[in-house]
């Protein structure tokens, strides 16, 4: 090959190819670009998300049973949306439970209603809303249906009237086989 030829076979190859090029580059420089705004949107979006989330698990972990609440409905909503990962999931699982053995601890009464009877609030919508936070915390954690909070029995000397109604059913053993 001579250099007449290789340089005619150059300069026709450059005649049919860059007209093509040029909006070719300029294709894959504006997908770079569209690549790159979803990548930071996602990226702000789920900045956003972890404000929230935190918030909620500050809230739900409250001595304050009207955050508690409300962290834990948060906390419900969040993991339900696309950015919560399943660690988020496992985590917000693990805070529903501690929200939930809390409440249904039975050596004392929860630390919520503790710091309620400690300031003296006299609202009388305690049990309802430990009934709702657990509520929530079961729907955190998958349950199909909440199980409903045992009545409390109080000894003589405590805050309160003893809960109305039987006493809850006691669990008997199994013969075994």
């Amino acid at each position: 090959m001579n250099r007449g030829n290789f340089w005619t076979a150059v300069s026709d190859w450059a005649i049919t190819w860059i007209p093509v090029l040029g909006p070719l580059g300029i294709l894959t420089t504006a997908l770079v670009a569209y690549f790159a705004y979803r990548q930071k949107l996602e990226a702000d979006r789920r900045a956003q998300w972890w404000v929230r989330a935190q918030w909620a698990l500050e809230a739900s972990l409250s001595a304050n049973p009207r955050r508690s609440l409300a962290g834990l409905a948060v906390l419900n909503d969040l993991k339900t949306s696309s950015l919560a990962t399943r660690e988020d999931r496992e985590l917000f699982r693990l805070i529903a439970l501690t929200a939930r053995d809390e409440l249904l601890a039975e050596a004392a009464p929860p630390a919520s209603v503790r710091a309620r009877e400690a300031a003296g609030s006299g609202s009388g919508d305690g049990t309802v809303l430990e009934t709702r936070i657990l509520e929530q915390a079961h729907l955190l954690l998958g349950s199909a249906e909440p199980a409903m909070r045992p009545p409390r029995t109080r000894l003589p000397g405590t805050r309160g009237a003893a809960p109305a109604g039987p006493p809850p059913p006691s669990r008997q053993e199994e013969p075994s086989a």
